[in-house]
């Protein structure tokens, strides 16, 4: 194609969808991809000639659709204005989106590709503010801005031994806001199935040299209540069980903080029962913007999915802040009577590990054979008990 053609080509393109960006324009039910979208609009259907596929059926117009689109948007922005976002040096204090790009966005998957520019086109002329939109719900950044005495008090009766008490007094202090978002995310994982039983076998490693002799649950198990370092799962002071479905998944996440000539102690422990947990190995897919209640699922996904990323990636108990997302979502979990006993998670380090996090205590980790009762032990297996340094075991690895 010639230079000139191609101007020629980009001239008809958009003199075409000019002509198309109008009120009146007809789209059929099969032009409309999202049925969500379509349900929506349903009832103002008409008989009509669809003025892009040429189907003669039910059809509606862009002026049908331009109210449906917009209260999409604002569910999920508000003007720059309305957001009190600000202009510092050359920057806005909030990504700022045009509103063009954001009903492209949201057309993307829902009409087919030759009607999404015009009816782009048509709501944006229509709908366009100065300065543009800013995203409202950015719930997991506002987690940051959580109280710090309230923090500071959950943290302290952690490290006092009462991590349940301090993850109910926590969860109580959460903003209706938050609330909503993790009872909305808790709703989700239900109906998506992602609360689940298992009984994994879990391998765990504790530094140590070989005089120190770690063979027994309690040395090579969950900290004492109080004395647990702040993890990617729990703050400093609440003790629970780390552990990995492999034996190299465990040294390669121990020994990216011990470094690779680290020695280690490694044991297998065995649950006592099915556990009941929250697998965040893969996170549903997002429903369509259209569908009813679209935006509280849609954060309820993002805020599990970025859960989902950011623990998965090896901790550093330099960075604590990183962190507190996780931390206050996990603490809100197990204030729940009905809460998981655990959660399983992707490892960034090993694809071919599973990582778990259990919340049982010291006293939970037991040697040989479990007590007959219905509370959750993990029990030790001692044959698989050695000492070992991690190099030696995972090579280049580390």
């Amino acid at each position: 194609m010639t230079p000139q053609s191609m101007h020629d080509a980009i001239e008809e393109w958009e003199s075409n969808v000019e002509a198309l960006a109008t009120e009146t324009t007809l789209v059929c039910s099969r032009c409309i991809t999202d049925t969500d979208l379509w349900t929506s609009v349903e009832p103002a259907e008409e008989p009509g000639l669809c003025g892009f596929c040429g189907t003669q059926g039910n059809c509606v117009t862009f002026e049908n659709l331009e109210p449906v689109i917009v209260e999409v948007i604002g569910q999920f922005y508000v003007s720059v204005e309305e957001s009190g976002a600000f202009h510092d040096d050359g920057e806005w204090s909030e990504h700022v989106e045009d509103i063009q790009n954001i009903v492209n966005e949201l057309l993307q998957d829902a009409v087919d590709s030759d009607v999404q520019a015009p009816l782009v086109r048509y709501v944006s002329s229509r709908n366009a503010v100065q300065y543009g939109f800013v995203r409202t719900r950015d719930l997991w950044a506002s987690l940051y801005e959580f109280h710090e005495g309230d923090w500071h008090r959950f943290v302290e009766e952690a490290r006092a031994g009462e991590p349940l008490k301090a993850a109910a007094g926590l969860a109580a202090a959460l903003n209706p806001t938050v609330r909503r978002l993790f009872a909305k995310i808790t709703e989700v994982a239900t109906l998506e199935d992602r609360f689940r039983e298992a009984q994994p076998l879990l391998w765990r490693c504790r530094p140590g040299p070989l005089v120190a002799d770690y063979c027994h649950a309690q040395e090579l198990g969950t900290a004492p209540d109080g004395m647990a370092s702040a993890g990617r799962l729990n703050a400093a002071g609440h003790s629970c069980f780390y552990g990995s479905t492999t034996k190299r998944g465990a040294v390669i996440e121990s020994a990216k903080h011990g470094g690779a000539d680290v020695e280690l102690w490694a044991g297998r422990f065995t649950p006592s029962r099915g556990v009941f947990h929250l697998d965040v190995m893969e996170v549903p897919d997002a429903p369509s913007p259209f569908a009813p209640d679209a935006a509280d699922t849609h954060d309820a996904i993002e805020f599990l999915a970025r859960f989902a990323e950011t623990i998965r990636q090896p901790n550093n108990p330099e960075d604590t802040q990183h962190y507190l997302p996780t931390q206050i979502f996990t603490a809100y979990l197990i204030a729940s009577q009905d809460g998981p006993e655990a959660i399983r998670f992707a490892s960034s380090i090993d694809p071919t590990s599973e990582n778990w996090v259990v919340f049982v205590d010291r006293d939970h980790c037991v040697d040989s054979q479990a007590p007959d009762e219905p509370e959750l032990y993990l029990v030790l297996e001692p044959e698989t008990v050695e000492h070992l340094i991690a190099n030696d075991f995972i090579g280049d690895s580390v």
